[in-house]
């Protein structure tokens, strides 16, 4: 049978996928980490920069994705930076 996978190796396996360019792996990892941990909202932020960075940008995706992240975590810099970023 095999191992299920913690939240944290999910965070670790979507890092990977996304500096390895496997921008859909990086989603799908994402997604199940904050659907294990809700707390590892930070995870907005991979997500949000994989819509900016993939031919067709989705900016209105990545924009959900950065608001979701202020909303969950308003006193982290780097998510108010983000989400500046792609209202430019």
């Amino acid at each position: 049978m095999p191992k299920q996978l913690t939240a944290r190796e999910h965070w670790n396996q979507a890092a990977k996928y996304y500096f390895d360019g496997d921008r859909r792996r990086t989603i799908k990892a994402a997604r199940l980490a904050m659907r294990l941990n809700p707390n590892y909202f930070r995870l907005h932020r991979i997500i949000g920069c994989v819509y900016l960075s993939t031919e067709p940008v989705d900016c209105e995706t990545a924009l959900k994705e950065f608001r979701e992240l202020v909303g969950k975590d308003p006193r982290w810099p780097e998510g108010h930076e983000h989400l500046g970023r792609a209202l430019c």
